[in-house]
């Protein structure tokens, strides 16, 4: 029973060892695997939005390089077309922009917008009361979180006017991001190159950690990844966080895509768990029966002892000599009446040798000249002794003993029958 109890116990001990290591070795599969994804996701949305930053200007430039919006406010033919191409233009990048409009150094300006729900479009002319300022470069002007991209309108070599376009951050990074947003399992957030939290789609007020790892890490890299702390609804939580480089309108930005790693980590000890009971509970069932076999067999074998006790008493006390012998005719068990017919002290002293039989030569022919051969020779033993002849009687028995197949030859000494048979022959 001992023995069951500590081959239970390494059982169990290798259990938890194989599913730590399964743990491990699947949580680090599952984190390389969403790293990988949100590698590749993050690269997709980053892509996405250079592209973004490299046709918008170039766009926006093509408005003034093919038509003269100088003259916009002094020819209605000038206008219409201009009007047509911000349309174009508008359309093509709607998810980031809010409106246009145009002005010039008259105080005349022209706005265009596109209501989203009716998509119409919503165009006024009007002349200013106050001269607007006229920026005489490229310029993103931030006013009130509302974003505005000044592009100079030029004539005869000298700034008229500006084209201006309010670009939408977030309505942009909502469109751009709506296609990876799983809530509670993966959400992005935008970071400026001061490390200040732009944009977050979470909507839950999170709390990144090592934020200023990720700041520095996008001034070298264009992409990577790091595994970190995050408090999300007032709990500290691992994440994981794959991140990109990019810039939009003259905006040193970084995409930050994020995956909680406490999902996957209660999903894998989820499975681990089920494994671990199911494979317990099946190594239980078979120790239970191990048991139960085990007990029986105790139990046949108490029985078992109990026959062979008393068969050794029975032994002991028969008034004829008893040994019992493997096949190989080592002796197992003898009596001590068997012992004296060899002229050994004891049982015990016989137990270990070879069953002797016979210390007389050319048996059969003894028996042939004093019997006639009418007796089996080898249901007989003769023994010489110094005293004279001991002839013994034998019967053999099969038997088991000892858990062991075995021969149980009885010994009945014959001696005084043949002394008499020999004297009935003299006479």
């Amino acid at each position: 029973m001992k023995k069951v109890l500590i081959i239970v116990i390494s059982i169990f001990l290798v259990i938890i060892l194989a599913n730590v290591f399964y743990y491990k070795s699947l949580y680090n599969k599952q984190i390389n695997y969403i790293v990988t994804l949100l590698n590749r996701q993050v690269q997709i949305a980053g892509f996405s939005v250079d592209s973004t930053d490299s046709f918008f200007i170039s766009d926006l430039n093509e408005i003034s390089y093919s038509e003269d919006p100088g003259a916009f406010f002094t020819n209605p033919d000038n206008q219409e077309r201009v009007v047509d191409k911000m349309k174009v233009f508008y359309l093509r990048y709607r998810d980031f922009v809010a409106g246009m409009k145009l002005y010039d150094n008259r105080r005349n300006e022209f706005t265009l917008k596109m209501d989203r729900k009716t998509g119409e479009w919503l165009e006024q002319r009007f002349v200013l009361h106050m001269q607007g300022e006229i920026y005489n470069m490229e310029k993103l002007v931030e006013e009130n979180r509302i974003f505005e991209y000044y592009l100079p309108v030029i004539q005869e070599n000298s700034t008229v006017g500006n084209l201006v376009v309010t670009v939408d951050y977030e309505n942009y990074f909502n469109a751009i991001f709506s296609g990876f947003n799983l809530k509670d399992y993966q959400w992005q957030w935008v970071i400026n190159d001061s490390g200040q939290i732009i944009y977050d789609n979470t909507q839950r007020g999170i709390s990144y950690g090592q934020i200023d790892r990720i700041t520095l890490a996008l001034e070298s890299v264009s992409v990577g990844n790091l595994i970190h702390n995050a408090v999300i609804d007032g709990k500290d939580e691992g994440i994981v966080s794959s991140y990109y480089s990019t810039q939009l309108l003259q905006r040193n930005l970084g995409l930050v895509f994020s995956a909680p790693t406490g999902v996957f980590r209660d999903y894998i000890i989820r499975s681990s768990l089920f494994i671990f009971i199911g494979t317990l509970l099946s190594i239980l069932a078979i120790v239970y029966v191990l048991i139960r076999y085990l007990k029986k067999r105790e139990s046949e074998n108490i029985k078992v002892s109990e026959s062979e006790i008393m068969l050794h008493k029975l032994i002991e006390e028969m008034p004829v000599g008893v040994i019992i012998h493997k096949k190989n005719r080592e002796i197992m068990k003898a009596n001590k009446v068997a012992a004296n017919h060899y002229s050994y002290q004891s049982g015990e002293e016989m137990t270990g040798i070879v069953f002797p039989e016979t210390t007389l030569a050319n048996v059969d022919e003894y028996f042939s000249k004093n019997l006639g051969g009418l007796l089996n020779p080898e249901q007989f033993i003769i023994i010489r002794k110094q005293t004279g002849e001991v002839f013994l009687y034998r019967q053999s028995i099969p038997l088991v003993f000892m858990s062991e197949e075995a021969n149980m030859e009885i010994l009945m000494d014959v001696t005084l029958l043949e002394s008499a048979r020999r004297q009935e022959q003299v006479e």
